[in-house]
């Protein structure tokens, strides 16, 4: 690498880090994020407000444009109110544009050209929905609108776009539901509920479980109910195993449905997605000492959540669900049930 490239590289990144340093300021139940994890909103209300938190540097990148893209258009219509604070008791929050007559309630929505594509097929996300609703009704708005902006300006060819889809921005109408704002308040009230008995709602698997700020916590309380409740509590996760076409000679007629299978840990394989501590989220599934394949760890949290499990002393048990496929041409594939025994049901 050349000496030019090497410092423009380290100035780069410096400057990206630089940007993904953010305050955590204080907690509060916000409209943006009443529909995540409600078990890790709890966990959230005691992190240190004053404390500095690192996001990825492209996740800060993301979010300064979005911002900035607010911004913009925020200031270039300074006769329309925006950032105006709502709070309805139990969430607070603050709108992004309203138009007085004949009350619009306006969110604007940055998002990426694959995620713009997948809003104007199948319409507004739910949570998207769920939020402008919330303010339109508390601004007492009789409209309601999401503004999704392509951050990328641009839809490449290749992406086959509808031919009247506007390459920037499209506006969807959203119906202003009382109800709908109702149950975001509901859900607010139930996790102000737990933070002030110090309780902890159920644990539930999402998709957020892969970066959670507070997945350590959740972890750590998880096993504190195991130790309580001798183990006699369990979750149970749907799955596969992958890799099976890479096992040479499986007899898939000695493996049915019911068959107990065991896990196990492979923290030193060399491959695949890292855990925090540096060891592989892999997990080896086997049949009566076969080994069968792994648990899915890209595209799915599967094997971080298990190996999160055994790496906090918790144990796990698992079976065959179903063995599909095997037809003409068609490669078999093997279905499993996960429980992981402590858990908080």
């Amino acid at each position: 690498m050349s000496s030019v490239k090497k410092i423009t590289e380290a100035l780069i990144t410096r400057a990206l880090e630089a940007n993904a340093i953010r305050p955590r300021g204080a907690w509060k139940v916000r409209p943006s994020g009443i529909h995540r994890c409600p078990r890790a909103q709890v966990l959230a209300s005691g992190l240190d407000p004053d404390e500095n938190i690192k996001l990825n540097p492209k996740t800060g990148l993301a979010f300064a444009v979005g911002t900035a893209i607010h911004e913009i258009i925020q200031n270039a219509i300074p006769d329309v109110p925006a950032e105006e604070t709502w709070d309805s008791g139990v969430m607070t929050g603050h709108s992004d544009l309203r138009i007085i007559k004949p009350g619009i309630l306006v969110d604007l929505k940055t998002i990426n050209v694959e995620g713009y594509l997948d809003v104007a097929k199948k319409g507004p996300k739910p949570e998207h929905i769920g939020q402008v609703t919330w303010y339109a009704v508390q601004a007492g708005c009789d409209h309601a609108a999401i503004v999704y902006i392509n951050k990328n300006g641009t839809i490449p060819a290749s992406l086959k776009a509808d031919k009247d889809l506007d390459p920037v921005f499209q506006v969807m109408e959203v119906e202003v539901n009382p109800e709908t704002a109702r149950q975001m308040d509901n859900r607010a009230e139930d996790i102000l509920a737990h933070v002030t008995n110090k309780t902890l709602p159920r644990y539930a698997e999402v998709v957020e479980c892969r970066w959670c700020e507070v997945k350590a916590a959740c972890q750590k309380a998880l096993m504190a109910q195991a130790q309580q409740d001798s183990g006699h509590r369990w979750r149970t996760m749907a799955s596969k195993v992958v890799g099976t076409t890479f096992r040479d000679g499986l007899d898939f007629s000695a493996i049915a449905a019911g068959d107990p299978l065991e896990l196990a840990w492979d923290k030193d394989n060399p491959y695949g997605p890292r855990r925090d501590d540096g060891f592989a989220q892999a997990v080896k599934v086997f049949h009566k000492g076969e080994h069968l394949g792994f648990l899915p760890a890209t595209g799915s949290p599967t094997a971080e959540i298990v190996s999160d499990h055994l790496a906090a002393g918790g144990s796990v048990s698992c079976q065959v669900s179903e063995v599909t496929g095997g037809g003409p041409g068609k490669n078999h594939g093997i279905n499993v049930e996960i429980r992981l025994h402590g858990s908080d049901l």
